[in-house]
């Protein structure tokens, strides 16, 4: 009898949820994401940040890049460091606070301030744009005022509404944009929440991540015929 009621009580004592595990990141920025046109990129962040001379004045050697090749040592060197450090912390605030990683889109203070001493960061999206295997795409240097480092599921829910007013308000007639508006984004957000949800322990019925998985493949197979 009281082994049954020592069962009992295990079965319904609470239990804490799994702790989401923090992902570990390359601190090589080319081995962390695909990164295009970076001397372009690098142009950019010249051109946001302080005035500062970013060439060697006698370069003991002939490097690819001509123009700032000062400033992109520093950029490797501080991508490194902020790796080292977000990986080493075992807090996940504080791990936070030094490289931002949501399921969409990461982060990175450069170190560097515009001429209005606004912070600049390397921002990250999901790599849903190239055939390179790196999980994440470099889409540039902004600052911290950028709309890029805004929450973009708001603007999600912003093209389902404008879609709903197209169907009522010039089409009248059923929800055809609306319903296609959510399935894009279904198909391209759909994969990532589904990791989230099992990382803290919730159980993802098969049928659901299958559906989402060929939603996503034909969604990707649209964008390569176009």
């Amino acid at each position: 009898m009281k082994a049954m009621e020592a069962k009992t009580e295990n079965r319904y004592e609470y239990r804490k949820p799994q702790e989401k595990r923090k992902q570990m990141i390359a601190p090589d920025l080319f081995e962390f994401a695909y990164v295009p046109d970076w001397y372009g990129h690098l142009a950019e962040l010249e051109r946001l940040a302080l005035p500062e001379s970013w060439k060697f004045r006698k370069p003991s050697r002939e490097t690819k890049n001509t123009d700032t090749p000062i400033l992109e040592r520093y950029i490797h060197t501080i991508f490194r460091k902020q790796v080292i450090d977000f990986n080493s912390e075992s807090d996940p605030r504080k791990a936070d606070s030094i490289f931002h990683l949501e399921n969409e889109c990461v982060c990175f203070h450069t170190g560097l301030y515009t001429r209005q001493y606004k912070g600049i960061y390397g921002y990250f999206e999901r790599n849903n744009f190239s055939d390179s295997l790196r999980d994440w795409y470099f889409r540039g240097f902004c600052d911290e005022m950028s709309p890029k480092l805004r929450c973009k599921k708001v603007a999600i829910f912003c093209l389902v509404g404008i879609g709903h007013v197209l169907d009522t308000q010039v089409i009248q007639n059923g929800s055809v944009l609306r319903t296609a508006v959510i399935f894009f984004y279904l198909s391209n957000e759909g994969i990532s929440i589904i990791e989230n949800v099992a990382l803290i322990g919730l159980p993802v019925p098969k049928k659901l991540k299958e559906v989402l998985e060929q939603l996503h493949e034909e969604a990707d197979e649209k964008k390569e015929d176009e």
